[in-house]
């Protein structure tokens, strides 16, 4: 399915957003399969209504226009769910 995501990226200018709905042991695995073989950017949200809300609003406030994710010092391996 990714790869399927991709080529509607590359080949049809479809630039999404994609809604993967998988159970919550797999969705580590699906952003690191995405970012692996993809160009596609993937983020994880997980957790109840606000903070799904929460982390969305702080990986798009650190993202660039092209889609580098910057990271605060200190911020690197917490495990906000991104």
């Amino acid at each position: 399915m990714l790869l399927f995501l991709d080529w509607l990226r590359a080949h049809r200018g479809v630039q999404g957003p994609f809604l993967v709905v998988a159970p919550l042991s797999t969705l580590a695995h699906w952003g690191r399969e995405a970012t692996h073989w993809t160009g596609l950017r993937a983020v994880v949200l997980a957790g109840g209504k606000e903070s799904r809300r929460a982390q969305l609003r702080h990986y798009l406030k650190h993202t660039d226009e092209d889609g580098v994710r910057t990271v605060a010092e200190g911020e690197a391996g917490s495990s906000g769910g991104i």
